[in-house]
């Protein structure tokens, strides 16, 4: 009659024989630590095997078990040996290894799908995934994770993709995009985009064409998501705004400058939408003047019942400030002719003014208020 030791004893490859003991000994109830990225604890048996610690593992933290490898004192855990053969006491540590995760890809039709991948997985891999799950062409396929497009030859370890991450999905219907975007001084200027082009990338091309810091850039759609503030980091294709794209450009405050007759210059700060009467009166609150202001530019003479958008008066501009002698005031019918005189002077005076190039700018309200 066989012993039961050797009833019990299986084949363990290079196991201790001590452990295979263990393995025979009556199961015992004990608690384990599972190391991820965080310290999860699991109520197990030493008699369980590391397949069933897997799945437990699993229902209580997520994690696939076909994405767990599991580590005791440097040695990987076999699915078909139990816990007592590596010798894995009560409050041992475990260490799991995910060797996959689970991602999400976003496509740009707004349909999102999750897929179960490795870190070692190519970029041409998780496009092969996603064609076979969706039917799109690899070719037809652009990746981006975090603002960044995905290179076919690379792998989602090298983009430090993380455990439900999501990567978007671009689908062009064209290669190209026409955008038009509407300034805040009412000129419209056409861009062409790709599609996965960021808000923040069509937010550069603006700075590169006229100027205004990104950073004091608002874009929102003229078209389908009417009034809402878009993303700078979200693609084009994210919005899904369709042929033909209209965005209109909000700067909420710009800034400009005021020259007097003798070259010094005050910064003001105002909305873009502001009028020219509104202007005058932040002059003359700055300055205390209390006489009559021309403001002039691009040899204008801005009127007060318009705006400065009307005039197409862009970021940091200088307006020149012409003002009158109280003697040269007229009244009466005489109004008229004075004011057209007046305004005259002003657009000589401001012509004059730009001819004469000085650095200096000096911006206390002192030195303006004393020139005059």
């Amino acid at each position: 009659m066989e012993s039961p030791a050797s009833e019990c004893s299986l084949d363990r490859g290079a196991l201790p024989s001590s452990k295979s003991e263990n393995a025979c000994s009556q199961p015992q109830e004990m608690r384990i630590l599972m190391k991820v990225t965080k310290t999860v604890s699991l109520e197990v048996k030493n008699s369980d095997r590391v397949d069933i610690v897997k799945e437990k593992l699993s229902q209580k933290d997520g994690i696939p078990v076909s994405l767990q490898e599991l580590f005791f004192n440097g040695q990987q855990l076999k699915d078909d040996h139990n816990l007592a053969d590596y010798g894995i006491q009560n409050d041992s540590t475990v260490a799991v290894h995910i060797v996959g995760l689970h991602i999400f890809v976003k496509i740009s039709s707004g349909k999102r799908i999750s897929l179960e991948v490795r870190l070692s997985d190519t970029i041409l891999k998780i496009k092969t995934k996603i064609r076979d799950r969706e039917g799109v062409p690899v070719d037809s396929q652009t990746l981006f994770y975090c603002g960044k497009e995905l290179e076919d030859s690379q792998t989602l370890r090298s983009y430090n993709v993380l455990m439900d991450s999501t990567l978007l999905l671009i689908i062009p219907k064209k290669a190209e995009l026409q955008l038009l975007v509407n300034m805040p001084w009412k000129k419209i200027v056409t861009l062409k985009v790709k599609p996965w082009y960021t808000i923040r990338d069509v937010k550069l091309v603006i700075e590169s064409m006229d100027g205004i810091p990104p950073n004091r850039q608002r874009l929102v759609s003229v078209g389908k998501v009417v009034g809402k503030c878009l993303e700078d980091g979200k693609a084009l294709a994210e919005y899904d705004l369709g042929e033909g794209l209209e965005l209109r450009i909000v700067a909420p405050v710009m800034k400009i400058y005021i020259r007097s007759m003798r070259k010094e210059l005050l910064e003001l700060e105002l909305e873009c939408s502001a009028t020219v009467s509104q202007l005058k009166a932040m002059v003359q609150q700055e300055t205390k003047l209390k006489i009559t202001q021309h403001l002039v530019f691009a040899e204008k003479v801005l009127e007060d019942g318009h705006t400065l958008s009307d005039y197409n008066v862009p970021e940091d501009s200088t307006i020149d400030l012409v003002v009158n002698n109280p003697t040269e005031e007229g009244t009466g019918s005489s109004n008229k002719k004075k004011r057209k005189y007046n305004r005259r002077k002003a657009v000589e005076g401001a012509r004059s003014n730009a001819k004469v190039r000085r650095s200096t700018r000096r911006r206390t309200m002192d030195e303006v208020i004393d020139i005059y």
